[in-house]
């Protein structure tokens, strides 16, 4: 899962206010309420429609946000909007880039769950990745509010072409060779689109996994169950963390 750095910005201060019962005066009268201050400017200042798709390099995915110009969907392309939102109310530009953060990944992840299923195992199988991104400081002078969500395919630093159509991935039956995670000759993770000499085979949940010795853990939990997850006795395994606290994803891959 990808989580860009958030820049600080200089931005537009939304402003809350709570009203109060009116209060009698010492003449015997009341004051009236203050009227709640609404947001000035355009929330979706510069968003991008659902479906717009980028060229977008390496830099520029880890990037808060994105000049990139759009292009058409039909030439390469390398990201694509799955959904655009707002922030709710409490948060605004001046909120912690932690909160700002938490809210997007969640709602990034949901959107992610209509393209590959939410499943840890399925998807360590695939170059398949969302990231977000941030209106830039002209737009949120603006008064853009807006966080959106790009699904993209990488492989290391190396930025995939994505496919002009995406197939919903609910199981690893499912998982196209554009989509899938695959090694080359030298050991590089690339789609199973592109020349590879091993393919991803299945996967395995590692748990408990601590400090100093969580290389031996893996190593000896991909001995046990790799050879059951692939054919013949040349087979591969990588590792990353999982969505749970010492908890890994161990992908195996056997020889093509």
């Amino acid at each position: 899962m990808l989580r860009p750095a958030r820049a600080l910005v200089a931005a537009l201060s939304l402003s809350l206010l709570v009203l109060a019962p009116a209060t009698a005066s010492a003449t015997g009268t009341t004051t009236e309420p203050a009227q709640p201050t609404e947001p000035t400017g355009d929330p979706m200042a510069g968003a991008p429609a659902v479906g717009t798709c980028y060229q977008l390099t390496y830099d520029e995915l880890m990037a808060v946000s994105t000049p990139a110009e759009p292009v058409d969907c039909g030439a390469r392309h390398t990201a694509q909007v799955l959904d655009v939102r707002t922030f709710p109310e409490g948060l605004d530009w001046d909120s912690s880039s932690k909160r700002l953060d938490r809210t997007a990944v969640k709602a990034c992840q949901a959107s992610f769950s209509g393209v590959v299923k939410d499943d840890p195992l399925l998807r360590a199988r695939t170059v398949v990745q969302f990231a977000y991104f941030y209106p830039d400081v002209a737009e949120q002078e603006a008064g853009a509010r807006w966080f959106r969500c790009d699904i993209t395919l990488r492989a290391g630093e190396k930025m995939l072409p994505l496919p002009e159509e995406l197939s919903r991935v609910h199981r690893a039956g499912r998982i196209t060779d554009a989509l899938g995670r695959c090694l080359t000759k030298r050991y590089a993770y690339t789609s199973c689109a592109k020349p590879h000499r091993y393919e991803h085979s299945g996967a395995l949940r590692v748990t408990d996994v601590r400090g100093r010795t969580a290389q031996q853990q893996l190593s000896e939990a991909a001995a046990r169950g790799c050879p059951r997850r692939t054919r013949g006795r040349d087979w591969l395994w990588s590792a990353a963390p999982g969505p749970k606290k010492r908890t890994y994803v161990v992908v195996c891959y056997q020889r093509r």
